[in-house]
């Protein structure tokens, strides 16, 4: 070989021979990594934004609560404090409930008031030694009618949107009282009462209700009476029932006008049933009479919608 041809240049060819195998893993492993760390991050956003979420409509959450708070009775005014955009809203609702409630209780006392004024002249008038049958039995009506009248426009009616009365507190205290004063006969006063029925107006309303209905019922009946009250968020059903002679079909749809009185009722002028119905009517709610299945006297069912 001569140096010459040292000189020259000579192609060289290099072969690297590798396992693609274990590329082709590296290739998949940070595949997995990057796909894992995105999701990873994924998460965490969807995390903080719910977080984010949660904290911005706490506010709103319990404003809501304490709105339903108001509407079931619980509470008569929105007491926390909110962000600026809801303190203004809330401020003016408190104003409004309590407007509401003064008005309503300046009412009530001026009509008391009517009528305490209004019996002592009645009174006077009804004793005179020379006052005529006729015109003694005028007197009692004009003072039956100062009472229809003075508890009508006594009711909450519509007002009372943010009353909640729990029915079976009520009930229980009418039925203990019945049963004491209708114990010559014994009539056996017993009631299956929903717990949490709740009847959203005044309670002074729902005594009126129930106590005229089941005074109605023990002096019909012979020996029982029974009381069922059932409901939910949306609706209340009060159903009263007793094993007296009933009510004829005839009288079913005229014993809710003033001064109709079915004959099982001896005592009792008829305006009752027609406050009962006016109460009713008040709050939308509809009243009906029929025969018992059970009892197989009258039956008298009262059903209230709520609105959600």
């Amino acid at each position: 070989m001569s140096f010459a041809s040292l000189n020259e240049n000579v192609p060289v060819t290099i072969h690297i021979i590798k396992d693609e195998l274990e590329f082709q893993q590296q290739i998949s492993q940070f595949n997995q990594q990057l796909w894992t760390w995105l999701l990873i991050l994924i998460l965490v956003m969807l995390v903080f934004q719910l977080s984010w979420l949660i904290w911005t409509i706490r506010p709103l959450a319990r404003f809501t609560q304490e709105l339903h708070d108001v509407e079931q009775g619980k509470s008569t005014q929105l007491s926390s404090q909110y962000p600026s955009e809801l303190q203004e809203v809330a401020r003016q609702l408190n104003i409004l409930l309590n407007t509401e409630q003064t008005q309503r209780k300046r009412y009530r006392n001026a009509l008391a008031d009517l009528a305490h004024s209004l019996k002592t002249p009645l009174a006077v008038i009804k004793s005179q030694a020379d006052l005529s049958e006729a015109s003694s039995e005028q007197v009692s009506n004009i003072s039956r009618i100062i009472s229809h009248q003075l508890k009508r426009a006594q009711t909450a009616a519509a007002a009372s949107w943010h009353l909640g009365i729990k029915v079976e507190d009520v009930a229980a205290k009418l039925l203990r009282t019945l049963a004491k004063i209708y114990r010559e006969p014994q009539i056996d006063l017993s009631g299956d009462l929903a717990p949490h029925a709740v009847f959203k107006g005044d309670e002074a309303d729902l005594t009126e209700i129930l106590g005229n209905l089941l005074d109605n019922a023990c002096k019909a009946a012979k020996s029982q009476v029974k009381l069922t009250v059932t409901g939910d968020a949306y609706q209340l059903q009060l159903c009263i029932e007793d094993d007296g002679p009933g009510i004829s079909e005839a009288l079913q749809t005229q014993i809710f006008e003033r001064g109709i009185r079915a004959d099982s009722y001896h005592q009792g002028n008829g305006i009752g049933l027609a406050i009962v119905r006016d109460l009713v009517d008040s709050y939308n709610g509809r009243i009906s009479v029929s025969r018992s299945e059970n009892l197989g006297g009258a039956k008298f069912t009262v059903n209230f919608t709520h609105s959600a």
